[in-house]
């Protein structure tokens, strides 16, 4: 007979008379096994939750950004990619540029992060390419009415009122044109291309994505990125392939930062939530653990 059910077995049955406590020792049972289903249920649900968060955000998000030490952006970013796409653990690497911008149709105005990317290249970095909607190969530099096109999140289409193909109107402070009155914003009318869906809502509100050649040239640019992008085999190696990319390039004037630092807020909070319901259902578990020692067996 197995040994552990023979114990059981031998303290669980009781005398006739003693039937009330055979009762209260079944219901100490029950107790323990709602208290670790609980557990291993809200446990469970917790780490699908991370997992999917950490999976969303790592894919909307490169592991590893390489950006220049001011505003001036990276120079001459094609021998740097180059180089990154032959290290060790390289996916893929795409560069990007990064601005604040505000965007106006039919007099509602919101503010926005304009990304310009090359879509082709940012596919093997990021999801982006996955969520938008019409599907595009490319962002167009310019439509057939030479209007840059520019793809919007889908909250922040929502709060404009647009559709796919509305002519919208992005204003910019980045720029040296003055005016009588003093510095003037610089205008430019974009079409809309395509609708961004990640499931963020940070990111489905405040993002726009264009083509890095007609985000340089609004921006005044020039030739350069704001940074570079690269996708690794491991996204949880980010810290370490970090500075070893970095060494790498030895090339002076450039920055890291990685996915997890950057959200390390988030993934604090995630943890501490995880370790209190971990201490709180295994508190009910205890208390129907002491029950059942307490229950006398005759």
């Amino acid at each position: 007979m197995n040994l552990p059910l023979w114990i059981a077995a031998r303290y669980l049955r009781t005398r006739r008379q003693s039937g009330f406590i055979t009762l209260l020792t079944g219901i100490s049972i029950a107790g323990v096994a709602l208290g670790v289903t609980a557990l291993l249920t809200v446990l469970a649900v917790m780490n699908g939750f991370e997992n999917e968060i950490q999976t969303r955000i790592a894919g909307t998000d490169a592991h590893v950004v390489f950006l220049g030490e001011n505003t001036g952006g990276v120079r001459e970013p094609g021998a740097l990619v180059a180089r990154l796409k032959g290290e060790r653990g390289v996916l893929g690497v795409a560069p990007f540029t990064y601005v604040k911008a505000m965007v106006y149709r039919d007099g509602l105005t919101e503010g926005l992060v304009v990304k310009g990317v090359d879509l082709a290249a940012e596919r093997s970095v990021t999801s982006i390419g996955q969520h938008i909607a019409p599907p595009l190969d490319s962002i167009p530099i310019a439509t057939a009415e030479g209007l840059p096109g520019i793809v919007l999140g889908s909250e922040l289409t929502a709060r404009l009122g647009a559709r796919v193909g509305d002519r919208l109107l992005l204003a910019t402070l980045r720029s040296d044109r003055g005016s009588a009155f003093g510095f003037a914003p610089k205008l430019q009318a974009f079409r809309l291309v395509g609708v961004f869906t990640s499931g963020l809502y940070t990111y489905d509100s405040s993002f726009g994505f264009t083509s890095i050649g007609a985000a340089q040239r609004f921006f005044d640019l020039g030739d350069a990125v704001t940074g570079i992008e690269v996708r690794l085999s491991d996204m949880f190696d980010a810290p370490r392939a970090e500075g070893r990319l970095m060494r790498a390039l030895g090339t002076p004037g450039l920055r890291a930062n990685n996915w997890i630092e950057l959200n390390r807020n988030l993934f604090t909070w995630m943890k501490l939530e995880k370790a209190v319901m971990f201490v709180i259902l295994a508190l009910i578990v205890l208390v129907a653990a002491f029950n059942i020692v307490s229950t006398p067996t005759s």
